[in-house]
């Protein structure tokens, strides 16, 4: 399945037995060259991902897969906040409107004043990279995260990934992570 597929009205979870976010530079750089190298037409096999639904139709628990699937959404959301809310993303018969595409794999805002938010992805509550992750990553201003709690490797892990797919996208034009976005979300094969 693609991501797009297997993100279908769902909420993933990373349980707490779960080891958190350890990818380091090396396993990004990896990743980024066969998404990079991948031709626009083709489909990647990107590993196998092991759900478990918890709670009736509430949530889904990543049992394996979330290394590769944490490095995705960080991703994401790195290539979608170089769009407005309204920019349309790919062709006029299976595009979305980046809000739409931000609602289907980050997070969903309701509510009067859209204080309401659930996340799509994330950690289990208590965890510390939950926390940072919504804040730090996610951008999420209604986060308990407070900055004088203790940053751990994992978190620490977290905000390079951001940084360095910050630093590689910078000088993309629209097309580029436009076409990149859309490799992400439909030639990624789980």
């Amino acid at each position: 399945l693609t991501l797009s597929e297997i993100f279908n009205e769902k909420v993933f979870k990373i349980p707490d037995y779960q080891r958190p976010y350890s990818w380091e530079k090396q396993h990004i750089e990896e990743f980024w060259l066969d998404l990079h190298n991948l031709d626009d037409k083709r489909i990647h096999y990107t590993g196998m991902i092991t759900i478990e639904r918890k709670k009736e139709n509430e949530f889904y628990y990543i049992i394996d897969g979330q290394q590769r699937l944490t490095t995705i959404m960080i991703l994401l959301k790195v290539l979608l906040d170089r769009f407005k809310d309204e920019d349309w993303i790919g062709d006029d018969y299976t595009g979305a409107k980046k809000i739409e595409l931000v609602n289907k794999f980050l997070y969903k805002k309701s509510g009067k004043n859209g204080h309401i938010i659930k996340v799509i992805f994330g950690y289990e509550k208590d965890n510390p990279s939950e926390l940072y992750y919504q804040k730090n990553i996610l951008g999420l201003e209604n986060s308990e995260y407070q900055s004088n709690k203790i940053n751990t490797l994992y978190t620490k892990n977290l905000q390079n990934a951001f940084n360095i797919f910050t630093k590689k996208l910078a000088d993309f034009k629209r097309d580029k992570l436009e076409v990149l976005i859309l490799k992400v979300i439909k030639q990624l094969k789980f």
